[in-house]
């Protein structure tokens, strides 16, 4: 494929990739924040999420920040620092409320793992399994 071929390729992916946000991804983040308030609503999960869980971690660490406390924090075994720390603060940033921040996060992180799915997916469909001489 000449020079020209490459550019006008591209461009091409580029195009298919805006639709791939517009379309696919758009009602994905819809449905899954249908089915993360569903599930508060109809479960008791919200309870432990909410009050007694790991995931209180985040919250209150940015409380700590924001308090102008020291960094004297014990953590849990899990990592929270990345990426769940900056996915959290992006999603707490409309509120003030740790639960509705914990919600949105909720909604970002299952909407990210899609998109990460659905782009692996896409590069492992484009791959040529068989080199080609």
């Amino acid at each position: 494929m000449n020079r020209a071929g490459e550019v006008l390729q591209a461009r091409r992916d580029l195009s298919g990739s805006a639709w791939f946000w517009l379309v696919e991804l758009v009602p994905v983040v819809a449905f899954a924040g249908l089915i993360v308030l569903n599930h508060f609503a109809t479960t008791r999960w919200p309870d432990a999420f909410l009050y007694n869980a790991d995931s209180l971690v985040l919250p209150l660490i940015k409380q700590s920040i924001s308090d102008g406390e020291r960094f004297r924090w014990v953590f849990s075994s899990q990592l929270f620092i990345f990426p769940e720390a900056p996915l959290y603060w992006l999603s707490s940033l409309p509120t003030d409320s740790a639960r509705v921040a914990l919600a949105t996060n909720a909604i970002v992180n299952l909407t990210a793992l899609y998109a990460l799915l659905r782009v692996n997916a896409r590069l492992v469909a484009h791959h040529p399994h068989h080199p080609t001489s």
